[in-house]
C-alpha cells in the first residue's frame, strides 16, 4: 500500500492481519512490533466495534507504523478518500518496543479519533467544539484498557489525565 497523504510517501508492507486489523509497516521497520501489537489491536478494535457501533463497509482497522519518521500520529476514517476510504491509525516515529505502553497509548488515542468522528454513519465529531482535540481520547483510552482487563494501565491513564488540566471551557478544567 503506497501512502499518498500529507508528507507520507512510503511503500508500506503488510506485516500482519486478522479479521479485524491489518498492520502495515514502512521499509525501515521489521515485523517484531506487528507480532506483539496485533493481538492488542485486534482485541481493541473488536471491543470498539461491539461498543461504539459500525465504522463503514470495511471491518478492518488499518494500523500503520513508521520507524524514524513522522512525529506523533494521525487518524483517518472510511469517509475520507485521502486514506483510500479506510479506517486508519498512522503512527510514527518509533521505536516500538514490546511492553512500551506509550505505543499502546498512541495507537489507542488515534483509534479514539476514528471512533469520535466516524461511528454509526457519523462524519465528524459533534462535540469537538466543546472538548477540542484529544479530550475524548482520554475517556476512550481508559475505557478500552478497562474493557480489555488492563486495569493497571487504566488506573495509570486515569491518574495522568487527572493531573492534567485544560484551559477550556475555562481555566484549570479537569
Amino acid at each position: 500500500w503506497r501512502e499518498h497523504w500529507f508528507e507520507h510517501d512510503q511503500l508500506l508492507r503488510l506485516a500482519g492481519a486478522t479479521g479485524h486489523v491489518a498492520i502495515y509497516v514502512d521499509p525501515d521497520m521489521n515485523d517484531d512490533a506487528a507480532r506483539w501489537l496485533l493481538p492488542y489491536l485486534d482485541d481493541a478494535w473488536q471491543y470498539t466495534k461491539q461498543t461504539y457501533g459500525e465504522f463503514g463497509p470495511d471491518p478492518l482497522l488499518y494500523s500503520i507504523f513508521h520507524q524514524g519518521r513522522y512525529a506523533g500520529g494521525h487518524p483517518s476514517s472510511y469517509q475520507d478518500a485521502s486514506h483510500d476510504n479506510r479506517n486508519v491509525t498512522d503512527c510514527g516515529p518509533g521505536p516500538y518496543r514490546e511492553g512500551d505502553r506509550g505505543v499502546h497509548d498512541m495507537v489507542t488515542h488515534e483509534m479514539a479519533h476514528v471512533v469520535e468522528g466516524a461511528n454509526n454513519g457519523a462524519w465528524g465529531s459533534p462535540a469537538f467544539g466543546i472538548w477540542g482535540d484529544s479530550k475524548w481520547a482520554e475517556f476512550f483510552i481508559h475505557d478500552v484498557y478497562t474493557a480489555l482487563g488492563r486495569h493497571d494501565w487504566a488506573a495509570d491513564a486515569g491518574k495522568l489525565f487527572d493531573r492534567n488540566s485544560d484551559s477550556f471551557p475555562r481555566r484549570d478544567t479537569h
